[in-house]
């Protein structure tokens, strides 16, 4: 290698470098990289033998002939959310065969009525046809209108309330501004 400039003190530095690659070139053996040996990883060791045990509801078992065979184990009775849960009420009282369900709001075991939920959006219905009739009489007196400054007025209006329509008459609106009553 050559050096254009070197420095007093850096001399024994470069001298030390050389010294050092001229080692690693004569001995490649020694200079392993760690790749080379294979990743180490943590294994598990069970400690309990009941931990051993299948988890699901079927296991392996002999049969009377000596080959594998399947097994299964009832579950426990566990109570599931599910059945916690309310029942919610159906839109329809027919059955798919078109006969009519037994009364729902019949008392259960232990007497009591189940709850029922009901929403109503007739408020937000009442709103939605308030402005399509505003927005129909807009459009009346638009073209009834003579003087160009009131039909740009107008038009400005028609405008705002074609925007609130288009804002209020979905599901979504619906959804958010229904009421719901239990009883």
């Amino acid at each position: 290698m050559n050096f254009p400039t070197i420095q007093p003190g850096r001399t024994s530095l470069l001298r030390d470098i050389r010294e050092a690659r001229e080692t690693q070139e004569r001995s490649p053996e020694t200079n392993r990289p760690e790749q080379a040996r294979p990743p180490q990883y943590d294994e598990y060791v069970p400690t309990d033998k009941a931990l051993n045990q299948p988890i699901g509801i079927y296991r392996v078992v002999p049969e009377a002939d000596g080959a594998p065979g399947i097994a299964f184990d009832a579950p426990e009775a566990v109570p599931s959310p599910e059945a916690d849960a309310p029942e919610l009420p159906r839109e329809t009282d027919e059955t798919p065969d078109g006969s009519q369900e037994p009364d729902k709001a019949a008392p259960q075991k232990g007497g009591k009525k189940p709850e029922t939920c009901t929403v109503n959006t007739d408020q937000v219905d009442r709103e939605i046809k308030k402005l399509k009739e505003k927005r129909k009489e807009l459009q009346q007196r638009i073209q009834r209108e003579q003087d160009p400054d009131k039909k740009r007025q107008l038009e400005k209006q028609l405008s705002q309330i074609e925007s609130e329509l288009k804002r209020k008459d979905n599901d979504t609106y619906r959804k958010q501004h229904m009421k719901v009553s239990y009883s």
